[in-house]
């Protein structure tokens, strides 16, 4: 998934638009067995509240834990998304931290950390 719907638009792409994309990007996986990976990677951070708003992350991730044949989930973040708010939000729909590598990436001409989120299959919230 790209968070840029339109190459060298001047306008963002909207929440529905961006819920669209990925939708038609699971449509594209209809009738693949499990278990599935599902990686989402954006231009820049999944995280980011300009990049893709609170409305269309929490349908991405409903959308993906609707799906039973999900195994694994990647979501690409910058680190410096990686808030306290945006790790309430994994906690919320049931991911628990699994790690946290301090000062462990060099971005930007400093150092930050890595935080790793994770969920089995068998502990996701009842879909």
């Amino acid at each position: 998934m790209c968070s840029y719907l339109l190459d060298g638009s001047a306008e963002r792409p909207t929440s529905e638009q961006l819920v669209e994309q990925f939708q038609v990007a699971l449509r594209e996986i209809d009738g693949r067995e499990a278990p599935l990976a599902i990686k989402v990677y954006t231009s820049g951070s999944f995280l980011d509240p300009d990049e893709v708003p609170l409305e269309a992350r929490d349908e991405i991730i409903r959308l993906i834990a609707a799906d039973d044949r999900v195994h694994e989930v990647v979501l690409e973040s910058r680190p410096e998304f990686a808030t306290e708010a945006s790790m309430v939000l994994l906690r919320k729909v049931g991911m628990r931290q699994e790690a946290h590598f301090r000062e462990s990436l060099w971005v930007g001409g400093a150092w930050v950390d890595d935080v790793v989120f994770g969920v089995l299959a068998s502990e996701w919230p009842p879909r």
